[in-house]
């Protein structure tokens, strides 16, 4: 092979996206994750780790997609933020069925998991690898919105970045979420289990 083919072809697998271009929209979300979280402060200040376990499958492709995570505080120093505390509190399982229509996604649940919490989800695939969710939370222990950026770093691992903006104090950012999900299986039926293991 010539250095010019070698070169092309790097070049080609370089700008190529991670999920094929024929696979619809939320595909390489689905199946088995889990994941750590750190929480900060606007000025930096590390307050905590949740760790999480979660699955993502079709109940309906390319329609309706299932999400499930549950998630458990990990540090202690999560504790010491009473706000951020009733955060992660409020709900330790998210579960609910998301409407796709085309790369557009829309769904949430009410009295989540037995809570008087309500969360409704929107969100956009705006590449194949990357997707943009706006999670409202009303109802709950900290009422407002997470903006959550996630990106796919390779098939199997994704980040992702987040804000928490408080219900009626627009554009005021009070926590910082980074998120690192590991896939642990593309088959969704071997998912489930605590967080920690």
């Amino acid at each position: 092979m010539t250095s010019r083919m070698m070169i092309g072809c790097w070049i080609a697998f370089m700008c190529s996206s991670i999920t094929p271009a024929s696979a619809d929209p939320y595909d390489i979300m689905v199946g088995c994750w889990k994941g750590k979280g750190d929480w900060y402060t606007l000025d930096g200040t590390y307050r905590g780790s949740v760790l999480s376990r979660g699955v993502t499958y079709w109940k309906k492709r390319p329609t309706l997609i299932y999400f499930r995570e549950d998630a458990e505080p990990s540090s202690k120093e999560i504790l010491q933020d009473a706000r951020l505390k009733a955060a992660v509190d409020a709900i330790t399982t998210y579960e609910y069925d998301l409407q796709v229509n085309g790369k557009a996604l829309s769904g949430g649940c009410n009295n989540c998991n037995g809570t008087p919490a309500n969360i409704y989800v929107t969100g956009t695939e705006a590449h194949p690898d990357a997707y943009h969710f706006i999670l409202k939370f009303q109802n709950s222990g900290n009422d407002g919105s997470w903006f959550n950026n996630h990106y796919f770093k390779n098939h199997n691992e994704r980040h992702v970045l987040g804000s928490f903006e408080p219900a009626g104090r627009a554009g005021e950012i009070t926590y910082i979420g980074v998120q690192t999900l590991t896939r642990l299986s593309d088959n969704p039926k071997k998912c489930m289990g605590k967080p920690s293991q």
